[in-house]
This record gives structure tokens, sequence and C-alpha cells, in this order.
């Protein structure tokens, strides 16, 4: 572009207030590679400030104006100074949707002005995005670094799946797609994890668990296979990202416990294979037994915590010898400890538990895997007083020790959306012909035998899955 055709490019660049005239001058320039020449000339400036704060005809027209303003601002630090300057305006109230920017590369231009806009509309408008955008993972990216920056990890997720759980997914295999985004969401969330100073927030494990199970609510749960095994090492990513950048949950039961729903899509019988051939989750399960050692070095016995061992392994016996390996390394431990660890753990027992205990026959097992369920939904109840919520759990720990010596374990959550089993399923309602997929209720209870063989000691109570077959 020679010199006569820059001034008069220039020239209408800072003369229109149509929007779509200044982005056309702008598109040349960029198309030209001139931005950072003419960056100095009053008329560049003049036209930048128009291109921002002329009133739009139409809500595209906004967006695609942001969105060029940026990219002229990422040709260099000083275009993208003056481009902060008159966009601090144009960004404090809430922007049109981003999906009605048909290119990606705008939608990525245009996401990268919210790094710099305020206002209490600006979280939830980036949530939204980074659970809607359909390509531009660019995009997702930056939206996903600017929820970080500003919430802790547990509300941000919180936030993604509350828009997750309102996402259609219109394809032949709506599981798949929904299986498929969410990998691309963690994808974009994970860098800003471990890049960003950001805090756990409360029930973080909750939250994970919530947001790795939000994109099924309407599609039912991911068919087993490949792509299911992808979301399932991508969630196991995810948490061991957390696990080594937040040092006050590596000791938190329910951030590894989290994992279950990957682990059903995996496939019961097929996860401990999965855990060992795949880095993420064998990665989870080091940072577990690491917590352990960590937690008995300081002569603290967390039984809930060696218990979540039983969710990445294929029976009890292997998770005893695991730990009794642990307690083997480590001869610095107190022997009581040491002890509690080659055991896998030692039951608590009271007055009330030992002759439960020395009950022999499998008989009572229904009514202890009753129990188990009621200390379970008392623990993860809200409306609570502190002292309740303190017994809730010393009562959830001593159920979980007897449980625990009879092998038995919880296998469903509630929420879980799986295949009806009758085998394995009380259906609400009784037995139907024709259920597919139903949503559990209350959990499964199972006892792993010596042979790592589950059989089913109390069936999950589940009801029909809306809109399933």
């Amino acid at each position: 572009m020679d010199d006569q055709n820059l001034i008069e490019l220039l020239a209408a660049f800072s003369q229109s207030n149509r929007i779509p005239d200044l982005v056309w001058a702008a598109e040349a320039m960029l198309a030209a590679k001139v931005v950072n020449k003419v960056r100095q000339d009053h008329m560049f400036e003049v036209g930048l400030r128009n291109l921002l704060v002329s009133t739009p005809e139409q809500p595209y027209e906004k967006l695609k104006a942001i969105a060029t303003a940026y990219r002229l601002g990422a040709t260099s630090k000083p275009v993208m100074t003056i481009v902060r300057r008159y966009a601090s305006d144009a960004l404090t109230h809430q922007l049109p949707a981003l999906e009605l920017l048909t290119d990606g590369q705008d939608r990525y231009y245009a996401s990268l002005s919210l790094l710099d806009a305020r206002g209490s509309w600006v979280l939830d408008y980036v949530a939204r995005g980074v659970a809607r955008e359909e390509t531009a993972e660019t995009a997702r990216v930056v939206l996903a670094r600017r929820l970080m920056q500003s919430l802790p990890v547990a509300e941000g997720l919180a936030r993604i799946s509350a828009e997750l759980e309102s996402v259609t997914f219109e394809t032949e295999k709506p599981g798949e797609s929904a299986a498929k985004r969410l990998i691309r969401v963690i994808s974009a969330i994970r860098p800003a994890i471990v890049s960003e100073l950001v805090s756990p927030g409360e029930d973080l494990g909750r939250a994970l668990r919530t947001f790795f199970r939000s994109p099924f609510s309407r599609v039912g749960a991911p068919p087993h296979g490949n792509v299911a095994n992808g979301l399932a090492r991508e969630c196991c990513a995810l948490v061991y990202d957390v696990l080594r950048t937040q040092i006050t949950v590596v000791a938190d039961p329910d951030v590894y416990r989290s994992l279950s729903p990957a682990r059903d899509w995996v496939g019961i019988s097929l996860w401990p294979r999965f855990v060992k051939n795949n880095k993420a989750p064998e990665s989870v399960l080091g940072a577990l037994e690491s917590a352990l050692v960590l937690l008995a070095k300081q002569q603290v016995t967390d039984q809930r915590l060696l218990d979540v061992l039983l969710l990445f392994v294929s029976s009890r016996d292997e998770a005893a010898a695991r730990t009794s390996r642990l307690a083997e390394s480590n001869s610095g431990l107190v022997p009581e400890v040491r002890d509690w660890l080659a055991r896998f753990g030692r039951m608590r027992t009271t007055a009330v538990l030992t002759s439960m205990i020395d009950a022999k026959d499998a008989g009572s097992d229904p009514a202890i895997a009753s129990l188990l369920i009621t200390a379970d939904l008392l623990e993860r109840s809200k409306e609570e007083s502190t002292r309740r919520a303190a017994l809730t759990v010393r009562l959830r720990e001593e159920i979980s020790s007897l449980a625990h010596s009879r092998g038995l374990v919880l296998s469903l959550e509630a929420g879980d959306v799986v295949e009806y089993s009758p085998a394995a399923h009380e259906l609400v309602g009784g037995h139907a012909m024709g259920v597919g997929q139903v949503r559990v209720l209350k959990p499964l209870v199972e006892r792993i035998g010596t042979n790592g063989i589950r059989t089913v000691v109390h069936k999950a109570l589940v009801e029909a899955q809306k809109g399933a077959k």
C-alpha cells in the first residue's frame, strides 16, 4: 500500500461513525500490515476511538467492533494500550452473546476484551462462554482464565456447571457430544488453575463431582468407549492439577471421590486397569498415597482418606498390599500408625458396634448397608448445626469402619445417570420393561470379596431418566 492510499484509508477511518465502515478500514490496515506504522498518527487514534464508542445499529455490530479493536491491539503493546484506553466505556455494560460472532477468530479477540471488563455481569457471561463456545478453543482458554482469575476454583466450576446443565446437544450421539464438550472445557480450565494464583474454595470435591456430571443431566452418561475413556483421562488430569497446586486439599477424600463418575464411564471392571495404564489417574493415585504417608508421618490416621484407595484398585487385598508397602518403605513411622497402614486401617471398637462386628453371619450386611447410606446422606446435608455435623462425621466414620471390615463399599452416588440393571437397581414404582437410563437416588452398596468379585448387598434406589429409553 503506497503512502497516498494509506493517507486516504486513515482519513476514512477517522471520519466515519458507522461501525461497518470502521471495521472495513481497520481490516484493510491489518491486511496491509501497516497498523504499527500508523499507530502514532492522530487519525488512527481517532478512528480507533470511533470504532469503540460509535452507537451500533444492532448487537452484532458492537461485538464486531470490540473484536476488531482488540485484533488491532494484538499487533503490539502500544496499540493495545490505546485500545484499552477507549474500551473501558464500551465494556461497562453487558455485551451481546459471543455466539453472534460466527467467526472463531472474532470470538477470540472479543474474549480478550473481557480481561479488561468489570461489572457484576462479567463472570456469569464468561462462564456461559466457557460452556457454550463451539469451536474457538483459544477463546475458551481466555474465558476460563478470566473466570479463574476472579473466583475460587470451586465457585468457578459451579458457574460453569450451571451453564453446562442447560446446553443441548442436537446430534445423533448427544452423550458423546456432551463428553467431547466437557473434554474441551476441562482442557481450557487446566492452564488457568496451574498458572493463576487461585484458591480452592469451599467443598471443592463436591464442586468437581457436580462439574463432571453437569453436561449429562439431559442426555445421560456417555457410552463406554474411546470418548468416555478420553473424558475420564481429562477429569483425572484436572484433579491431579488441583492436587499439585492446592496443597490444602491433598488430604480431602472428596476431591479424590469426585472421580467416581469417571470410573463409571470407563466401567467398574475395567477401571483398575485403566488407572494402571494411564498417567493421569496413576498420578492421582500417587498423590493419594503421598497424602496418606504425609499424614502418617504426623501421626494422623484418616480412615476416610484410606478408604478412597478402594476407588482406584481392583480389590481390598490390592489396596491392603499397597498400604503395606507404604508402611514398610517408611520406617520412621510410629508403630501404631505403621500398623494401621500395614493392616489397611484399624477398626474402632465401640460398645455399640462390637457385637455387630462379632456377628459372623452375612445376614447383618443389608442392615449395615442401610446404615451406611443413611450416614452418608446425613453427612451431605447442609442444614445441620456444627455439633450435629461433628456427630454425623463421627457416626459416618464408625459405620464406614464397620462396613470396611466386611468389604462393603458405596459404588454409585446420588445424581449419577447409568444404564438400568434390575440386579443392582431398585426402580421407583417397581420393575418395568423397556427402562434404559436411570438416575440414582440412593447409592448402591456392594461387598468386594478377597478375589475382587463384587456382590450386591443393597440395591441402588433409582428412577427412570426422563426422555431416555
